[in-house]
C-alpha cells in the first residue's frame, strides 16, 4: 500500500531524517542545479490482515557530467558521511551502480548511459508500532525488490500459519504437530508460496496461449516537454502506473534523439517507459 507516515509517528522521525541526510549528499554531489526530490511514499506492512509498521522510501536526482569518473564520487561522498558504500558495473554498457548502508537504512544509486543524472533511491527498516517492536523485519515490502509481492507471506518470508515455528496447534487437540510448511521447498517454518523469498516472479502464460507484445514506451505528454532530464524524471514519476500505484525507482538513459525513463512498477510488475525527444540544442 502507497501511503503517507503518520503524523508525529515514530516512522515520520525516521522518514524526515533520512531525507535530510540524502539531501545533504546529493547536495555535494551536484555539479549544476539542486538536487530535485523525486518522490517520497510509505510502504505499509501487515500482519493477518493488520498494520503493524512502515518502511519509508526517498527517491532523488542529481545533474553530473556523464561517465565512469563523475560517478566514482558517489561513493567517496557517501562513505565522507559515515556510509559503507561499494559501487560496480550495470550490466548494460555505459552504466554504472552504487549502493551503500547504515543504521539499516539501503541506498541504491544508478547512473543511465550518457545521461549525467545519477538517481539515488534508499529506504529505511519497517518501523513496527507501539507494541509489535519484537516482530523481526521481514524479507520485504511492496517497494523492495523485483517481481511481485508474496501474496500469501506479505513479503515476511516466512509461513504465517504457525508464524516461522514449523508447529501449528489443532483446535481440540493437546500437543502441537507438524505445520503444513514441512511439505515446502523452503524447508520448515518458510512460506509455501514464495519458498522463503518474500517475492515471487509474475505468473507466465502457458506456451500455447497467445503472449502479447510488451508495451511500448509512452510518448512524451506533449504539454510537458522536459527542458533537461531532471524535468523528464519528474514529470515520469508523477504519472501512476495502469494499476494505479506510483511507486517506481526510476531510471534513466540517453540517445542521440530522445531520453527514456524508465523502471518496473513495484505494485504489478509492469514494465513502464516513458521516452522525452531531446531538444534540437541538446543532440
Amino acid at each position: 500500500m502507497d501511503t503517507e507516515p503518520a503524523p508525529g509517528s515514530a516512522a515520520e522521525h525516521t522518514a524526515h531524517r533520512l531525507r535530510t541526510e540524502l539531501l545533504a549528499v546529493a547536495s555535494v554531489l551536484s555539479t549544476g542545479r539542486p538536487p530535485l526530490l523525486v518522490r517520497e511514499w510509505t510502504d505499509t506492512q501487515e500482519l493477518h490482515g493488520q498494520a503493524v509498521g512502515q518502511r519509508y522510501f526517498v527517491l532523488v536526482a542529481v545533474e553530473r557530467g556523464p561517465g565512469a569518473e563523475q560517478f566514482d564520487e558517489v561513493t567517496t561522498a557517501f562513505a565522507a558521511s559515515g556510509w559503507k558504500a561499494h559501487r560496480w558495473t550495470g550490466h548494460t554498457e555505459g552504466t554504472a551502480w552504487a549502493s551503500a548502508k547504515r543504521d539499516g537504512i539501503e541506498v541504491t544509486a544508478h547512473q543511465g548511459r550518457g545521461t549525467g543524472v545519477i538517481t539515488v533511491s534508499a529506504h529505511t527498516p519497517v518501523v513496527f508500532v507501539p507494541g509489535r517492536e519484537s516482530l523481526r523485519q521481514p524479507l520485504h515490502t511492496l517497494s523492495t525488490g523485483t517481481g511481485l509481492l508474496c501474496s500469501d507471506c506479505q513479503g515476511w518470508g516466512i509461513c504465517l500459519i504457525c508464524e516461522g515455528t514449523g508447529r501449528h496447534h489443532t483446535p481440540g487437540q493437546m500437543s502441537y504437530g507438524r505445520c503444513q510448511c514441512w511439505g515446502g521447498q523452503a524447508g520448515p517454518g518458510r512460506c509455501v508460496d514464495c519458498a522463503g523469498q518474500g517475492r515471487t516472479e509474475p505468473p507466465v502464460p502457458p506456451p500455447w496461449k497467445r503472449q502479447e507484445p510488451a508495451p511500448a514506451a509512452s510518448p512524451a505528454p506533449a504539454e510537458a516537454v522536459p527542458a533537461s532530464a531532471l524535468d523528464a524524471l519528474a514529470v515520469a514519476a508523477g504519472r501512476p502506473c495502469t494499476c494505479g500505484s506510483l511507486s517506481c525507482h526510476w531510471q534513466l538513459a540517453r540517445t542521440r534523439t530522445e531520453l527514456r525513463v524508465s523502471a518496473p512498477c513495484q505494485s504489478c510488475a509492469r514494465p513502464r517507459s516513458y521516452t522525452f525527444p531531446l531538444p534540437a540544442a541538446a543532440r
